[in-house]
């Protein structure tokens, strides 16, 4: 193993712990500045050792390599190492200089390509696509170098209407005291800046801040800003990496009312804790991508009582009975914690949306679960990837969700209509009996009486009590009608099923009776008239699970017909 020297104990660096970023935007964090051994042309050269917030972007871990010894100058994951040149990174500059540059005068030189111009007979010359040379600032353009219209996806075209630079300034002065809300994403923003009277009267205008994908490095730096802004109600710093040194840092937020900080490194739920006791008064609270902040137990006690949304996705989430305790919640993201198994035990009186998509749901009794603990539950993002609809098709999964949960109006951003509700609800009822009947509990079905009560029986049995012997009792006859484009003029043909029959042999069924491609089609029959149909979306099923009923029509069509 090479020899390890530590090139950590020198005198403290100013400029550690400043974030910066690169010409192609990576941002990181600087964790060293000085020398570095491996420098050849300049053994003295001053070097930025930089901890890139994307691990792809370095090349080592903090280390460099010299005659067989390892000599680390700081610690960082694999991969999110390297050392710059300081001239090729930039510390950001201030938000007082980046709203100057965004939000300038009229009489501030035009900066869109080519010009957006100053009046409308220019303007409709530049719409008409005309080629006639001009001057700006001294230097030949051509105007007309623009399409004035966009090609969508099927190749049609979508007019562009060109609202002009101008036109848009007029909306955006400062000046003026009409600004109330400024987005500065991506902009460079690492501290306040000096403040004159004019800056002070801008920021006194704004309620609403968005300072996203920035250089902010401390809570300390938010805070001078919020204090700078009085009348601020939300502010957004997600993706800026913030260090917190203790809760007195976030004092200034006590007025806020809307606070998103997604991706900030929050370390653990006592961080978060802190932010609610320094602002008492927020309604909406972002912290998802904090890795492991809410991984412990995560009691509220009497933080956040006026929270109404809670964001705390992708957090490494084991448990979210304790947000149960917040009087107000309203809205609860907990996405991407694949750790949070079920919502259970607790009942979450006043919450109607629920996202959990990714999560650790292993089995239908914990939707079930979702009923009891969410009685007022009317959006549910609950997506594909967990372990009880990853293995089904679309549709089925939809319907099955639809039936499971009476109260949700709006399942994975998707209205639920009252006849999707009616039609998913009895095809839940033939799905859950054929379970049933195949030795299936009615425990695991804790809705279906009141569903047979609401909608009837089935009106049609997977087979009649007349057929005889074991192996008629389970036939079920079925005709095969093509739909696919070119196979259509082809006749029906009908058949006798066992109900265990799979969709996959069904499919190769109707590739050897119509000659189509088993991978190409897909398959589907209407329950009942006036109904929605049920597609066979899933080859290991087998009919009996569908619940196809004894004489019914299965359509065989064209897959890309129903993807389009």
């Amino acid at each position: 193993m090479a020899a390890l020297l530590d090139a950590t104990n020198g005198p403290p660096q100013s400029l550690v712990g400043t974030r910066i970023r690169d010409d192609n935007d990576f941002r990181g964090t600087i964790r060293y500045v000085g020398p570095v051994a491996t420098s050849t042309k300049d053994p003295n050269a001053t070097w930025y050792g930089v901890e890139w917030d994307d691990n792809t972007r370095g090349k080592h871990d903090g280390a460099v390599e010299k005659d067989a010894k390892e000599i680390r100058y700081f610690t960082c994951p694999a991969g999110a190492g390297s050392f710059v040149k300081p001239k090729k990174v930039d510390r950001g500059s201030s938000l007082v200089e980046a709203l100057r540059q965004k939000y300038v005068g009229l009489d501030a030189p035009v900066e869109a390509p080519l010009g957006v111009e100053t009046n409308e007979a220019d303007s409709r010359d530049f719409l008409k696509g005309s080629t006639e040379q001009t001057k700006r600032n001294g230097e030949e353009i051509t105007r007309g170098t623009f399409e004035h219209k966009a090609y969508t996806k099927r190749g049609n075209t979508k007019a562009i209407q060109f609202c002009g630079e101008l036109n848009v300034r007029k909306e955006q002065q400062l000046d003026d005291g009409v600004v109330d809300r400024v987005v500065l994403r991506c902009a460079g923003v690492s501290r306040l800046g000096s403040l004159d009277a004019t800056a002070t009267e801008h920021l006194a205008s704004l309620t609403i801040l968005d300072l996203q994908c920035n250089l902010l490095a401390a809570w300390t730096d938010v805070g001078d800003i919020v204090k700078a802004c009085p009348n601020l109600t939300s502010l957004d710093v997600s993706g800026n990496r913030l260090h917190l040194s203790s809760e007195e840092d976030l004092a200034p937020l006590k007025n806020l009312k809307s606070l998103a900080a997604n991706g900030v490194g929050l370390k653990s739920w006592e961080e978060i804790l802190m932010i609610g006791r320094a602002a008492p008064s927020l309604e909406v609270l972002h912290v998802g991508k904090n890795a492991g902040a809410c991984s412990g137990r995560c009691e509220v006690g009497d933080a956040f009582p006026s929270l109404r949304l809670l964001d705390v996705a992708c957090t490494d989430l084991k448990d979210a009975t304790p947000f149960a305790a917040l009087p107000k919640l309203d809205e609860l993201h907990a996405a991407e914690n694949p750790l949070l198994a079920n919502i259970t035990g607790c009942v979450f009186s006043q919450l109607t949306a629920l996202g959990c998509a990714g999560c650790g749901f292993a089995n239908w009794g914990d939707v079930d679960a979702l009923a009891l603990s969410c009685p007022r539950l009317t959006r549910l993002r609950f997506g594909r990837d967990n372990a009880v609809t990853s293995a089904l098709g679309a549709s089925e999964a939809r319907a099955l969700l639809v039936a499971r949960l009476a109260t949700v109006r709006l399942l994975n951003g998707a209205e639920v209509s009252r006849r999707e509700r009616t039609e998913a609800e009895k095809r839940y009822i033939r799905i859950a009996k054929a379970k049933i009947e195949q030795g299936g509990s009615e425990q695991d079905h804790p809705r279906l009486k009141e569903l047979i009560e609401q909608h009837g029986e089935p009106m049609s049995k997977l087979a009649s009590s007349n057929q005889g012997g074991p192996l008629g009792a389970n036939l079920v006859t079925l005709t095969l009608r093509c739909m696919c484009a070119e196979q259509c003029t082809k006749e029906p043909v009908r058949k006798k099923f066992p109900g265990s029959t799979k969709i996959s042999m069904l499919k190769r069924i109707s590739t050897r009776v119509f000659g189509v491609d088993a991978s190409e089609i897909t398959l589907y029959f209407v329950p009942e008239e006036g109904c929605a149909p049920t597609y066979l979306d899933d080859d290991d099923a087998q009919l009996s699970y569908f619940g196809v009923p004894d004489g019914a029509t299965v359509d065989v069509a064209d897959k890309v017909a129903f993807e389009e």
